[in-house]
């Protein structure tokens, strides 16, 4: 009879439930590191997400003083004694306004040479020239906010904004200007309660520092702000967050908010929340740590009470104990230890265990509310395809206008046929494009030109050599559709008649953003344009196609004759979205 070999390890059954609790508890241990790491990413994403609101609160006051600035000039502007120069009673009326808005600095009617005319508190003939806001209020001919400034008055930083106003024969007569004083906004941010080492500032279309709350030596008011950190705002678009490290050297998460006159304008201010990023992370550590604490305790007075006490009181409590943790392990979160006042040590453990499930359930229900968020989402993407196929309907209705002017205009069924195809390709284009991008509601202008006039040039099977240079430029759909049919149009004019019966020649597009608006140009080197020539004389149904797609665009339409050869350009604001 052959005997077995003795184990290496053989414990006391002391021992022996001691490394069972221990083991036992190895799978609670991992839980709740796991879920106070879980807790800790959602503490981080509410702290995110608590600054952009602080972002969003201020910019909305911000864009209501810049409203009201706008709605009090305007209304000022059209006053008559201020559109005749009636200087005696412009007085009045700006002092009498500025005693009902105490908190402003002054108020100015400049003429269009920058110099005052008539001031509530400025004297007349002071020079406003130089001021930014008064330029660009002038060559604009639009409401403005200006940037930072030392005022005459007290040599106080202040900011500024600025309207045009005409005379009785609407002819530019000046500039109507509102100043305020950028420690007014002192009593606004000191209520607000920040967390320690956190601020809001204020920030001008320039990166000078506006207003920083607290006040603080190493961020002080006029200066630029950190180069690294201008940058990710100024780039950032619209809004957003990022993380670096301030001008004090301390590492924070930062939020914030372009705040524009109109959709189309450059920002004229930017609204920045920073919050240290050790600040974010404290309360889940600490909340880790905490939990690390109590599972420690628990586990080490469950260890000495297993050593002290004898088998009986261990009995179906320690089995109760470890059947619920291994269904915890496996996945079974309503596991519970029945515990009536049971005060011993693997009482304590029990309801130890209890606390750790609660705390998974707890996590499972916000799971289950992030994947709600992800249904919603969801919804929002399809409300977006149902409005794509909204546009796809009025494409169709564009096409069946398209076909009863050409079907007008052509008596030729040939003509009528490569017409009709050219365009709806044109708009097919478009929606290939826009169907291939990520982002279902913007289109690159600069593929699409090229891809457009590749579709051109092959189906009129000619040699002529076509040089295509753009930019890229992303719109929506509805501007992609007569921006292409616009193309379509002037390069098949070309085709007809620059190189009409196979004459060789070169066509050349050009598509160049030049700051707030687009250059469009089709020219050629063919024979040029008749003497006196005028679209709107024209016969052609594509050239007042062009005309009439061009006012669709808010361009404008100039034609002429170049060294060689015809030229037609399009100028259209750049109503274009942002790169997807």
């Amino acid at each position: 009879m052959s005997v077995g070999k003795t184990p290496y390890f053989q414990p006391s059954i002391r021992m022996a439930l001691i490394v069972a609790l221990a083991l036992a508890l190895t799978p609670a241990l991992i839980i709740i590191v796991w879920t106070g790491i879980e807790h800790g990413a959602h503490l981080t994403e509410n702290a995110q997400m608590e600054a952009q609101r602080q972002v969003d609160s201020f910019a909305e006051i911000q864009t209501r003083i810049t409203e009201s600035a706008e709605q009090v000039l305007a209304t000022l502007a059209v006053l008559p004694p201020i559109k005749q120069g009636d200087k005696e009673r412009t007085v009045n009326i700006l002092k009498s306004v500025h005693q009902s808005n105490p908190g402003h600095l002054n108020y100015s009617v400049v003429d269009t040479n920058g110099i005052v005319t008539a001031s509530s508190r400025l004297a007349t003939g002071s020079s406003l020239a130089q001021r930014d806001h008064i330029r660009r209020a002038l060559s604009e001919k639009r409401f403005v906010a200006g940037e930072y400034f030392l005022n005459f008055l007290d040599a106080g930083p202040s900011i500024a904004y600025s309207y045009p106003f005409f005379d009785t024969a609407e002819k530019p007569a000046g500039v109507i200007s509102l100043g305020i004083r950028l420690d007014s906004y002192g009593p606004l941010f000191d209520r607000l309660e920040l967390p320690e080492n956190s601020f809001l500032g204020l920030v001008d279309r320039n990166g000078v520092r506006l207003y920083f709350h607290p006040p603080k030596s190493t961020n002080p008011i006029g200066k630029p702000i950190k180069g690294s950190t201008w940058t990710k705002i100024h780039e950032g678009g619209e809004r957003g967050t990022f993380t670096d490290f301030g001008s004090d050297g301390v590492s924070r998460f930062f939020a914030f908010k372009a705040l524009r006159i109109a959709e189309q304008q450059t920002p004229y201010m930017y609204v920045v929340y920073g919050i240290p990023n050790a600040s974010i992370t404290a309360i889940s550590k600490s909340i880790l740590f905490r939990n690390l604490i109590i599972m420690a305790a628990v586990a080490l007075f469950a260890v000495i009470s297993a050593f002290l006490l004898s088998h009986r009181l261990f009995g179906a409590r320690l089995a109760s104990i470890i059947a619920t943790t291994s269904r915890l392990r496996d996945g079974d979160l309503g596991a519970r230890n029945l515990v009536k006042e049971d005060k011993s040590d693997l009482g304590q453990i029990a309801k130890a265990l209890n606390l750790m499930a609660e705390t998974i359930e707890r996590r499972d229900a916000e799971k289950a509310q992030y994947a709600a968020s992800l249904a919603t989402s969801l919804c929002e993407k399809n409300i977006l395809l149902k409005e794509v196929h909204h546009r796809v309907k009025n494409n169709l209705q564009l096409i069946l206008s398209l076909i009863h002017l050409q079907s007008d205009a052509s008596d030729d069924s040939q003509t009528f046929r490569e017409n009709m195809e050219n365009r709806i390709a044109s708009m097919a284009v478009v929606h290939e494009m826009l169907y291939e991008s990520d982002d279902m509601r913007a289109v690159d202008l600069g593929s699409y030109t090229a891809r457009l006039i590749a579709l051109v040039s092959n189906s009129m099977q000619s040699s002529v050599e076509v040089i295509v240079d753009t930019d890229s430029v992303y719109c929506e759909l509805d501007t992609a559709i007569s921006f292409g049919l616009l193309l379509n149009e002037l390069a098949i004019n070309a085709y007809k008649h620059a190189f009409k019966n196979g004459r060789p020649g070169t066509l050349r597009v050009a598509l160049k953003q030049e700051g707030e608006m687009i250059r469009f140009e089709v020219s050629d080197d063919g024979p040029g344009l008749p003497p006196g020539f005028s679209i709107s004389e024209s016969s052609s149904l594509g050239l007042r196609l062009v005309q009439a797609l061009t006012s669709q665009l808010n361009g404008t339409l100039s034609w002429g004759v170049q060294e060689k050869g015809a030229c037609f350009t399009i100028v259209f604001p750049a109503l274009a979205r942002p790169a997807p």
